[in-house]
């Protein structure tokens, strides 16, 4: 086990007026870090916590940390994320609503949890259960093989890309 990492992460922005929180999602979690596990709760219950709002982006990445667990619990996971974001968009049709789907992985010894095989199952599984949504889809395993990355943390060059990807959901063109 590595060392405990916070399950939390803020950041402010007082000039432009942005918040922006980080935080794990609860269990099934896997990693070789510790986290405090207790501290951690359910996307879907974070997700009712927001007001949301025409200067809200919630972001979502799905899939990371899940590929050591039945395909099964991964789409029960998403259809509880599905019906608080359907929540969140009856509360506030305004909110930017980002997902963020599994990306290319290198393959280890333990290919039964950690292979592409798995991570384009569970993207499989992301267009359906959000198919119809008003959601936007950052499609990171597109992003990956077009860079010819086979890494579960990919290079600054494809988080760049991927962010990128994202401004141009969220930042008004000047």
């Amino acid at each position: 086990m590595g060392k405990q990492k916070n399950f939390e992460h803020l950041a402010t922005d007082i000039t432009n007026n942005i918040y922006l929180r980080w935080t794990a999602h609860g269990a099934p979690f896997t990693s070789t870090s510790k986290y405090p596990y207790t501290n951690l709760h359910p996307v879907s219950q974070e997700i009712d916590l927001l007001n949301g709002g025409k200067d809200y982006v919630v972001v979502i990445g799905l899939g990371a940390h899940f590929t050591a667990f039945p395909l099964q619990i991964f789409i029960q996971r998403l259809l509880s994320i599905r019906s608080a974001l359907e929540r969140l968009i009856a509360r506030n049709p305004d909110t930017v609503i980002i997902l963020k789907n599994v990306n290319t992985r290198d393959i280890n010894s333990f290919v039964m949890a950690n292979s592409d095989w798995l991570s384009f199952e569970f993207n499989r599984a992301i267009n359906e259960v959000f198919q119809g949504m008003k959601v936007v889809l950052i499609n990171a395993w597109d992003i990956t093989v077009a860079f010819d990355s086979f890494r579960i943390h990919p290079l600054p060059s494809v988080i760049k890309s991927e962010v990128d990807l994202f401004l141009s959901y969220v930042c008004p063109r000047q």
